[in-house]
């Protein structure tokens, strides 16, 4: 559940299904290549993870899965991510937060830290 909460806060999509039924979409660089697969395992499809030699815009490697549809009560903001439901927020713990980290977290050069001083 924590991997799924995290996976969708960063770099995973979420697709509805049905009501209260959703399929969580992962795709990562070739670079996170293992990391992909120790998701996968995380969702017993760790014989699913695909190779895309030319992902998207950038044309570069990289490697995907989807889990099995899952039910959940509560509903997310599918689409952009542009709101997250409060629901989500109050269920994270230190797994989810270190999954969102590792999809989307940046030691260095990408991040603008005049912007974080505020």
């Amino acid at each position: 559940y924590q991997v799924m909460l995290g996976s969708y806060l960063g770099d995973g999509g979420i697709d509805q299904v049905g009501p209260h039924k959703y399929r969580l979409k992962i795709q990562h660089g070739i670079g996170q290549l293992e990391y992909c697969h120790w998701k996968a395992s995380m969702f017993n499809r760790q014989d699913d993870v695909e190779y895309i030699a030319e992902n998207g815009y950038a044309k570069k490697p990289a490697c995907r899965f989807s889990t099995l549809t899952f039910g959940l009560q509560d509903e997310f903001a599918v689409g952009a991510k542009a709101s997250i439901p409060q629901w989500l927020i109050d269920d994270l713990n230190a797994k989810a937060l270190a999954v969102w980290y590792m999809d989307d977290g940046s030691i260095g050069t990408k991040c603008d830290y005049a912007m974080m001083s505020t």
